[in-house]
């Protein structure tokens, strides 16, 4: 069974959750320009990614590649690359947090198979979250910010404005049938990158709560599986 643990930071003191085998979705197009997500998923198509069956997308993945930074993923292929992710994550009692991470994912197998390409990679999400309640006024002000490479370099920046909210992403994946008394952890979708995919050794997310001064962030390293076996 796959247990993820959570530092809750915010509300009376901070506190730890842990999720027995959740249910993990991943959540894909969710922006909230229509116009502007055809137009992406246009230009995906032309690089010989499939068009999605439905936008938004949802796709369900074993809880087994969850994983909670800072960590080092193993991928199988050089072509992969972090996408950086608000995640919401229900509890069993029905209390919902927010954490960012990232839905890694293997470029070569996207362009035969978005499913596929969401079971290539594991899916990571940072160690502390806060309350959905303590944001949710101010969602739209929040920043999601990716950075790849040893150095940090800018990837991904965008105010949460341009994604669906997070309480229409869940009505819409309760609708496809998740488990309404289950744990559930949804990665919300992504925004633009600044300049093409770029396939680094290291990732960062990071969501920024300007109103509060403070962020959540998501770190991981990333080893080829061949690689990692020759340095142990």
């Amino acid at each position: 069974m796959s247990v993820a643990t959570f530092s809750v930071r915010g509300g009376a003191a901070p506190r730890e959750v842990a999720l027995d085998d959740p249910e993990v979705v991943v959540a894909g197009f969710t922006g909230r320009d229509r116009a502007g997500v055809e137009a992406h998923i246009a230009e995906l198509v032309r690089l010989g990614v499939p068009r999605p069956e439905t936008v938004p997308a949802f796709f369900t993945v074993p809880s087994s590649l969850l994983r909670v930074a800072p960590v080092t993923v193993s991928v199988t292929a050089p072509e992969t690359s972090g996408e950086a992710e608000p995640v919401l994550i229900r509890l069993p009692s029905g209390e919902l947090l927010v954490g960012v991470g990232s839905d890694h994912t293997d470029r070569e197998i996207e362009r035969r198979s978005l499913r596929d390409s969401k079971l290539a990679c594991p899916k990571v999400v940072g160690h502390e979250v806060w309350p959905l309640a303590e944001v949710a006024e101010r969602w739209d002000e929040l920043l999601l910010v990716g950075e790849t490479g040893p150095n940090a370099a800018g990837y991904q920046r965008a105010a949460l404005a341009e994604l669906r909210r997070p309480e229409e992403i869940l009505e819409l994946v309760r609708a496809a049938g998740a488990d309404p008394g289950h744990a559930l952890v949804v990665f919300l979708g992504t925004v633009a990158l600044v300049d093409g995919f770029r396939f680094d050794r290291a990732f960062r997310a990071r969501l920024v709560d300007p109103h509060a001064g403070r962020e959540l962030v998501c770190t991981y390293d990333i080893a080829e599986e061949d690689d990692h076996a020759h340095r142990s």
